[in-house]
Order: C-alpha cells, then sequence, then structure tokens
C-alpha cells in the first residue's frame, strides 16, 4: 500500500515542465469505438454506462489537498489527462485536449470492504467530457482511493501507472511518446491486411 504519510510530505511541480499539446484531435478506432456505442446505449437504457474503477487502500490518511495539487501537476505535464469527449464532421467521435481545471477528488464516506466500495463507483454515471476521476473514501482509520475512468478512455495498465504517479515521492517525467495514432500504427500495413482488420473490429 502506498503510504499518504509520505506522500503528504512531497513538493508538487518537482522539476517537470508543461508539455505543449502534441494530439489536437486523435480518432476513437477499433474496439474503442464498440466501447463507445455501448456506452450510450447503456446511459439511454438508464445506467450509469461503460466505465472501469481501480481502487487501492492507503496506509493512512490522504491530504486531499495534496491530490488535488498533483492532479493538476499531472494534467499540466500530461495531453492526455487533458483529453475530452468531442465530435468531428469528418472523423468522427475523437479526443480533443480541453482547457480548465482537473476534475476534483470526491470525497465519500465509507467503513466497509474495499471491493463493495469500488463497486458502488461504478452506479454513478461518469461524463466522458472528463473522463477520469479520482475518489477518496475515507475509512475510519485509513483511506482508499479509487480511479474512475471512461472505458475507452485508457486500460487496466494505463489506470495503475497513474495512481503510482499520483502517489510517488519523486514522480519522474512522462515518457517522451505514450501511445501512437492510429494512422501511425496502420502505415506498414496494405489495404488487404487494413481491410482484415476492419472486419475483425466491425
Amino acid at each position: 500500500s502506498p503510504s499518504a504519510g509520505r506522500a503528504v510530505a512531497t513538493p508538487p511541480g518537482a522539476g517537470l515542465e508543461p508539455m505543449p499539446a502534441r494530439y489536437p484531435a486523435v480518432p476513437i478506432r477499433g474496439m474503442d469505438l464498440y466501447h463507445l456505442r455501448n456506452h450510450r446505449e447503456l446511459r439511454a437504457e438508464g445506467h450509469a454506462g461503460n466505465s472501469c474503477v481501480m481502487a487501492i487502500e492507503l496506509d493512512g490518511r490522504v491530504d486531499v489537498g495534496w491530490l488535488e495539487r498533483r492532479m493538476a501537476q499531472a494534467m499540466a505535464v500530461t495531453d492526455e489527462l487533458r483529453w475530452a469527449l468531442g465530435q468531428s464532421l469528418r472523423a468522427g467521435p475523437v479526443w480533443r485536449v480541453r482547457d480548465g481545471q482537473p476534475p476534483l477528488p470526491r470525497l465519500r464516506s465509507w467503513h466497509g470492504e474495499l471491493l463493495e466500495g469500488a463497486t458502488r463507483l461504478l452506479h454513478e454515471p461518469l461524463d466522458p467530457a472528463h473522463p477520469w476521476r479520482i475518489y477518496v473514501l475515507r475509512g475510519r482509520e485509513r483511506d482508499q482511493l479509487g480511479l474512475r475512468w471512461f472505458h475507452p478512455f485508457t486500460d487496466a495498465l494505463g489506470s495503475a501507472r497513474l495512481l503510482a504517479w499520483l502517489g510517488s515521492e519523486r514522480p519522474p517525467p512522462p515518457p517522451a511518446e505514450r501511445f501512437r495514432p492510429i494512422d501511425q500504427l496502420l502505415q506498414g500495413l496494405g489495404r488487404e491486411a487494413r481491410r482484415r482488420l476492419a472486419r475483425a473490429y466491425a
């Protein structure tokens, strides 16, 4: 379990410089289109939508003010954390970099099991315009930290990396290349290979 006490003593903004926006609009493709359609169908039926959650149990209390500053720092250096779902007439659903404040942590009083508390977070609708959110589940003696995200936004590995980055004492700068847009991934494929991929994900 990450130590909340050690994290509180860490000064935010340690040597990290904001990165320029490199991906003004990233089309949503492949299985993420399926997850997006599934989300919209669930919302139309009155459900919370298609989202995921990862939760960790801390050694003690988390300083919410410190957590807000660390989230703002993460968004300043990582374009993808400022993504919002948009619509392009040419490309269809796209991720676009959003300006503004990060989504503030949401506090919940919770005295039960970690799994049950994390599962309850999935019952709340999540707006793809703010595709990730941090929750602090405040227990009797120690807290739990929950990261919830819109399914097409990332996967479990990306979420684990974000939680580890938020809780690290000396967070490293993000890697220069965190993903490749779909057009780059398809550059080496011939027409028939592209057609097979399109049929596989249709």
